[in-house]
């Protein structure tokens, strides 16, 4: 997931990675207006 992140978001480095180790399972949503990722929503399921 994380490499997927940095594909669209350069700023997420291992220093992210290493935050959401712990969250597994871990949701992500993308949001798109035709080939350009304009969002990344994260979710943390423990914290809803």
């Amino acid at each position: 997931m994380s490499t997927i992140i940095n594909f669209y978001d350069k700023q997420f480095g291992y220093k992210d990675f290493e935050k959401i180790r712990g969250l597994m399972p871990w949701i992500v949503r993308f949001t798109f207006e035709d080939d350009v990722c304009v969002e990344i929503q994260p979710y943390n399921l423990f914290e809803l």
